[in-house]
């Protein structure tokens, strides 16, 4: 540090990081895949201001029920951050196929 030029040089990190709040917490645990969870606690934060909290949860809950009653296949489950950013708490679960677990499926019988 030069006497004449008294320049503090600050972290990248200027911007303090967004703390776990009880509703993302609760978010993050019903959620069927744990990825990102920075990026998560961001979109989470963004998405209050279109939907309640609690609605998120629930409908993280009942994402994850989902997604164990039709064996979905972990890399078919999106981040939670795209599950947040596409707005998914307002999906209709009944309508949403499903990936096979494994092989081609009954792909040849549909043509």
């Amino acid at each position: 540090m030069n006497k004449d030029n008294p320049v503090v040089y600050l972290s990248k990190r200027a911007t303090p990081r967004l703390q776990d709040s009880p509703l993302f917490l609760a978010f993050w645990n019903a959620y069927p895949r744990r990825i990102g969870k920075g990026a998560a606690r961001v979109a989470f934060a963004r998405a209050l201001a279109l939907a309640d909290g609690n609605e998120i949860v629930q409908a993280a809950i009942a994402y994850a029920a989902h997604c164990t009653e039709a064996k979905t296949e972990p890399r078919y489950i999106p981040h939670p951050t795209t599950w947040l950013n596409a707005e998914r708490w307002e999906d209709d679960l009944a309508t949403e196929e499903s990936k096979p677990a494994s092989g081609w499926g009954n792909v040849f019988n549909e043509l």
